[in-house]
């Protein structure tokens, strides 16, 4: 499976680092939004404050930072500008008592840069160590002005240093420099490493740990080389897996190890141990959009459904008088009332036969089938062998079908079972009309000398009632 590529931005030399399948290469094309960027430590505002440790779990512990940090006017614009993360030390002589080391951070340093996921400065940048060499257990970093002593990966105290290396800001050369600035930027390294070695006398004692030499977060071209009792290494020698890297290298790897640290961390709910500045979502900025929206609604949607609402009172008001001044306006011509209120009964009544005739109609459409089934089943009845029809005929209106059968048969028996037959149906009745004998003519017999048989007729109607 692809692993996620990370991306990483560097403030100081504004270049993009893309880290994927353990590749770092440069960034082919800026993402939107970066996974972590570093800034200079120059955009935070350092400060330790001694507090009482039981005031370490008072939710109003910011809140008291934030005064402190106002009282020595160290911080000049409005507290929502800044940002604040602050580390616990102990003090050294008071066990009731701890020092703060604060951060302030001001959001208005990043308005130019471009957003990202994580927000941290490049002294916090050796946290990583914590996965990249495991057997680190106490080191110093010099990272711009500041000497931060780190336990395990993990940043105890920060010295801030007065004096900066001269050759690292205003490099010189042999045709600008003068006697006079040569000696000048001599003595300011002087002073510089003689408050490192301060610093470093400090940590050791306070912290009651060995230090034999300075990690340089920059390269050690850019540092002067005075006589000093400690060795100054680049950060990268930290770690077998860093060793011999340049700084931006360094930087790059270090920020993307910050970053899996964090998501570790943030997956168990503890994303606030790490340095950590991202802007964070401003509830009073989504109430005033709200608010926005809704003065909007009530400042135009509501008037336009008023105007429409009006202009919807007012058709119905002018329609509603011109149906009174037709009602009660009075009749000029009487005559053509009249004549209009008979054409409208002749109407009616064409209307009425033609509803009628089409009623008629469907009557006869729906009774089509039974018709025919009616004609059938006297067909099949009658088709008997001592049964002859002499006449039949048939007579229909869409509610009743009647058959009028004129049958013939040897035997009176016969007849009365063809009627029994027609009257077998719920919907069907049948009438026997006429029955008599018939002899022929005794003269005819005479003639013929020779008497033929006797024949019944008989006269039946079928009613049957379709609806």
């Amino acid at each position: 499976m692809k692993q996620k590529t990370y991306t990483f931005f560097d403030s100081q030399t504004h270049i993009s680092y893309a880290f994927e399948d353990n590749a770092l290469t440069p960034c082919k094309k800026p993402p939107k939004k970066y996974d972590i960027l570093s800034f200079s430590a120059t955009h935070l505002i350092h400060i330790a404050i001694e507090i009482n440790k039981s005031d370490l779990q008072s939710p109003q512990l910011s809140s008291f930072l934030f005064g402190y940090a106002y009282e020595k006017s160290i911080l000049n614009t409005s507290v929502h500008t800044y940002e604040l993360y602050f580390i616990p030390r102990a003090h050294l002589f008071d066990e009731q008592k701890c020092v703060c080391e604060s951060f302030f951070f001001d959001k208005n340093a990043i308005k130019s840069l471009p957003p990202s996921r994580i927000l941290t400065c490049d002294i916090f940048l050796p946290f990583s160590f914590s996965t990249l060499a495991s057997n680190t257990h106490s080191f110093v970093v010099w990272a711009q002005s500041y000497l931060c002593y780190f336990e395990n990966a993990t940043l105890k105290e920060i010295c801030r240093l007065k004096y900066k290396s001269q050759s690292s800001y205003t490099p010189l050369t042999l045709e600008s420099a003068t006697q006079s600035t040569l000696s000048q930027d001599s003595h300011n390294n002087a002073q510089l490493f003689v408050e490192i070695a301060s610093h470093i006398s400090y940590l050791q004692e306070a912290h009651n740990q060995r230090l034999e030499c300075i990690y340089a977060a920059t390269s050690l071209e850019n540092l002067p080389h005075n006589d000093i009792p400690y060795s100054i290494l680049p950060l990268s020698e930290l770690s077998p897996q860093t060793k011999g890297l340049d700084y931006a290298t360094l930087k790059a790897i270090l920020a993307f190890e910050y970053v899996a640290i964090y998501d570790n961390l943030l997956s168990q709910g503890l994303s606030h141990t790490l340095p950590h500045f991202a802007l964070k979502p401003n509830v009073r900025k989504k109430l005033y959009y709200t608010l926005a929206i809704l003065l909007g609604i009530f400042m135009l949607l509501i008037p336009l459904l008023f105007m429409l609402h009006n202009r919807h009172l007012e058709s119905a008001i002018a329609q509603l008088n011109a149906q009174s001044e037709a009602l009660f306006a009075p009749k000029e011509n009487t005559k053509e009332y009249i004549q209009a209120t008979h054409t409208l009964e002749h109407l009616l009544a064409q209307q009425n036969d033609f509803i009628a005739d089409m009623n008629t109609l469907s009557l006869w459409q729906q009774s089509y089938n039974q018709r025919y089934a009616f004609i059938r089943d006297i067909f099949a009845q009658c088709d008997k062998e001592h049964i002859k029809l002499e006449n039949m005929e048939f007579t229909f209106t869409p509610q009743v079908f009647i058959a009028s059968l004129t049958a013939s048969s040897s035997s009176q028996i016969h007849l009365s079972a063809l009627l029994a037959q027609l009257n077998t149906k719920s919907q069907q009745r049948a009438f026997l009309h006429t029955s008599s004998p018939s002899i022929l003519d005794s003269q005819k017999a005479q003639n013929e000398q020779e008497l033929v048989s006797p024949r019944f007729y008989s006269h039946i109607l079928v009613i049957y009632y379709a609806i």
